[in-house]
């Protein structure tokens, strides 16, 4: 619950006075926590393949809430928290993305032409238990 205040708290205060009075918050609720729960899903990650990022970091598997400037104008902070497993813009992506009203999770499909994709090549040895896996969740046509 705290996570989620926080993200409210600086979608209504997007500044950096407000992010500088709340870093012990920010430390506390958002960044340990993800760090934790990257840090406990890593063996099950790293059996999966041994390439998935699975390393509790910035620009690794948790992505910076700051903005850089230099390239993005209005507000300093992005009000979600995202959590990602992959080889970014490599390769498939799972993700975790937190925002002030919950949870949302997924998968990024990389469409590149590329065979060698973690990704493409489970689908062609596994096509029938992952469209089990979408059917089940009722995952077809949802995204694109």
């Amino acid at each position: 619950p705290q996570l989620f205040s926080f993200l409210e708290g600086l979608e209504k205060n997007n500044s950096k006075i407000y992010f500088d009075k709340h870093r012990d918050e920010y430390e506390k609720f958002v960044v340990k926590p993800a760090k934790d729960f990257i840090t406990a899903l890593a063996p099950f990650l790293e059996q999966l393949n041994l390439s998935i990022r699975r390393e509790p970091k910035f620009n690794q598997t948790i992505m910076k809430l700051s903005k850089d400037m230099r390239f993005s104008k209005g507000v300093p902070y992005k009000t979600f928290l995202l959590v990602h497993f992959g080889r970014f813009k490599l390769d498939s992506e799972f993700y975790l993305y937190f925002d002030k009203t919950g949870v949302q999770y997924g998968m990024f499909l990389n469409n590149s032409k590329e065979e060698n994709l973690f990704f493409k090549k489970n689908l062609m040895i596994y096509e029938k238990e992952i469209a089990k896996v979408f059917s089940s969740y009722k995952l077809n046509n949802q995204f694109s």
